[in-house]
């Protein structure tokens, strides 16, 4: 999956009908995923001949879109739930599944390895009540981290759940203020 979103920047970053030198990079849900992801893989950004970040676009955007398959140090995080779950679905004990919270955690303090801005959106209300969900998602966590590394990085909960926040007025509210508003990625 990272190569396609790979192959997706290097189509954009080629084309002449784009505004290159301001490109926003984002994914709801894995999507975000797999993007943090990729964004933690050089070698494969420089094998499809794309730049390093900063380089790479103006801003990061994420919508509920940051897993952490094992809670990050000091959680709160019910890990028996996110142990069993991971297990179930991926065969593997959740500190063998890959997730981008750990290795942003991996970076010194102030190394400066991440720029562009981050905004990252999480949800303010899950379904039943029950935040099953954000045993996983970890938007907190991986602000922090990048922050730890001399990044920025806003958060913005919006009042949706998981499964319904791309039909949510608040996120379109949220994002208009921080883009329209605010200025974000270049304020």
């Amino acid at each position: 999956m990272m190569e396609d979103v790979a192959a997706s920047i290097e189509y954009i970053k080629a084309s002449e009908d784009i505004d290159t030198e301001n490109v926003v990079l984002g994914g709801y849900s894995s999507g975000g995923h797999v993007l943090t992801s990729l964004l933690e893989r050089p070698d494969i950004l420089k094998k499809k001949n794309l730049p390093k970040i900063p380089d790479l676009c103006n801003g990061v955007l994420l919508l509920s879109g940051v897993l952490g398959t094992e809670p990050s140090g000091g959680s709160k995080k019910p890990r028996w739930f996110t142990d069993m779950v991971v297990k179930s679905v991926w065969g593997l004990d959740a500190d063998k599944v890959p997730s981008p919270v750990h290795k942003m955690l991996s970076h010194k303090p102030n190394s400066k390895a991440r720029d562009p801005p981050y905004l990252l959106v999480g949800c303010g209300s899950e379904t039943f009540g029950i935040p099953l969900l954000d045993a996983f998602f970890c938007r907190d966590d991986y602000a922090a981290a990048v922050e730890r590394a001399g990044g920025k990085a806003d958060t913005v909960t919006v009042k949706a759940n998981h499964w319904t926040v791309l039909e949510c007025d608040d996120l379109f509210n949220k994002l208009r203020e921080k883009f329209v508003e605010e200025g974000w990625p270049n304020k």
